[in-house]
């Protein structure tokens, strides 16, 4: 009996080392939505998401524009661990929220032509509007292999 129970731990161990050199991709979180951003609501929460210990995050997320982006030198999007979320979360200025961002990747917009208008609450005859998108793609680790970086 003790020789089937060695034959079943090796077997085991070859199929975790098996998976463990072969990892599995898994979309564990999909989100979408729409935020308007203006010179009164500066700032949006996309999505909160956990990441295991030892473990890569892969985000992908696709920016819209109605018309050009003014500012685009300072538009980043920003990752936040939960205690300095906590913190973030108490602060009023933007300059004091953004020191506390793990990372800060830049949004670059691409102008992708003149479109017809379709947002909500616009007046129904065929107008058009400048599209401008930006698609940020980017991989975090936990543990965090680097603190509070500017990304370029």
């Amino acid at each position: 009996m003790r020789s089937s129970s060695n034959l079943l731990n090796w077997l085991l161990a070859i199929s975790l080392l098996i998976i463990y050199q072969h990892p599995i991709t898994v979309n564990a979180k999909l989100d979408s939505g729409k935020v308007h951003l203006s010179g009164v609501k500066s700032e949006s929460t996309l999505v909160k998401f956990a990441i295991s210990s030892s473990s890569t995050a892969k985000i992908d997320v696709n920016f819209t524009s109605y018309g050009m982006y003014e500012n685009e030198q300072e538009l980043r999007l920003r990752i936040y661990i939960d205690d300095d979320w906590k913190k973030y979360k108490k602060l009023t200025l933007c300059s004091e929220k953004i020191k506390l961002a793990q990372r800060a990747i830049p949004i670059i917009f691409d102008y992708k032509g003149s479109m017809p208008d379709d947002r909500k609450g616009k007046k129904k005859k065929k107008s058009t509007v400048e599209m401008y998108t930006a698609r940020v793609q980017h991989e975090i680790m936990n543990p965090p292999n680097l603190r509070r970086s500017e990304e370029g």
